[in-house]
């Protein structure tokens, strides 16, 4: 599914299609610069219940607060991507806990939701995993 497909579809509040909307089009970014896919969930875990969504790197989960589907569609995406790239971040052994790599993974996942959103506005994209961004960002180690 494309970013447009996800975008135009969106119906406001928390329904099994768009969680699994959502995670497909994330799963399929994160594939489309050759990392793993995580695991999701739509609970949040404890110490976690009012943020919008948090990466648990010990058994490699995003969590999505399903109250950010009442909030703009695009603002959704965004969060799961941020998230996203937590888990690739993950996989390249990069530290967590560190604040540059959480303000990594904040802008880059905003930029590339927000260009992939940007063409949505031409009716010639789609915003389908094969007009994704290259992967922004490389391992420091």
């Amino acid at each position: 599914m494309g970013i447009c497909d996800l975008l135009d579809g969106w119906d406001e509040g928390p329904n099994s299609a768009q969680f699994g909307d959502i995670r497909d089009f994330v799963n399929d970014l994160l594939e489309s610069w050759g990392f793993d896919t995580p695991q999701w969930s739509d609970q949040m875990p404890t110490g976690y219940e009012d943020s919008p969504a948090v990466y648990t790197s010990q058994d490699n989960t995003i969590h999505l607060n399903p109250d950010i589907f009442y909030g703009d569609a695009e603002d959704a995406v965004n969060i799961a991507v941020h998230e996203g790239l937590h888990a690739a971040m993950h996989q390249l052994d990069w530290n967590l806990r560190d604040a540059e790599e959480e303000w990594t993974a904040a802008s880059v996942g905003l930029g590339v939701a927000e260009d992939l959103a940007e063409g949505c506005k031409e009716s010639t994209e789609s915003g389908s995993p094969s007009s994704m961004p290259d992967y922004p960002f490389i391992s420091e180690g």
